[in-house]
């Protein structure tokens, strides 16, 4: 089984837990614990996302240490994890974005997110179920313990 990581989940990687003040992130430290690395994957659009982020603290003042911060530890994730960690929007990928954005009439990075999942037959691990529920993706919450996945519903892909 792979583990797509949605950004909000993406973001604790790396983190320890003496760092995180609520339960449910410690939660997801637990879950990443309890899963083969080689079975997580992220979404190039999460990459984007991050790196977003990190350039947006690095333009606020007196942010410019912790958007180091944060881009020392994806270049740790990105070295460790390898290539294969990080999924392409391919054709059929785009094709599932397409279909999603149409259904939501959307074209958010989340849809993009969820069309790499679907495309794929990943299990989209995030704290934002609510945010994908009815799309025909697999869900995970690892942040409620214990975590489990909640099947594919929805209607059919855009194959």
């Amino acid at each position: 089984m792979i583990y797509l990581l949605d950004t909000n989940i993406f973001r604790l990687l790396g983190r320890s837990e003496r760092d995180l003040p609520q339960q449910a992130e410690r939660n997801v430290l637990k879950w990443f614990a309890s899963v083969d690395a080689d079975a997580l994957r992220i979404s190039v659009l999460t990459l984007r996302e991050t790196r977003k982020g990190i350039e947006l603290l690095r333009l606020k003042k007196g942010k410019a240490e912790i958007a180091a911060e944060i881009e020392g530890r994806l270049a740790r994730l990105l070295a460790d994890y390898g290539v294969p960690f990080v999924v392409p929007v391919d054709v059929e990928t785009a094709i599932e974005w397409a279909v999603l954005s149409a259904e939501k009439d959307s074209d958010r990075m989340d849809m993009g997110i969820a069309a790499t999942a679907r495309a794929k037959g990943y299990v989209l691990v995030t704290r934002n179920v609510n945010d994908f529920r009815g799309r025909n993706l697999a869900l995970l919450n690892p942040a409620i313990a214990p975590a489990s996945i909640m099947p594919a519903k929805g209607p059919p892909t855009g194959k």
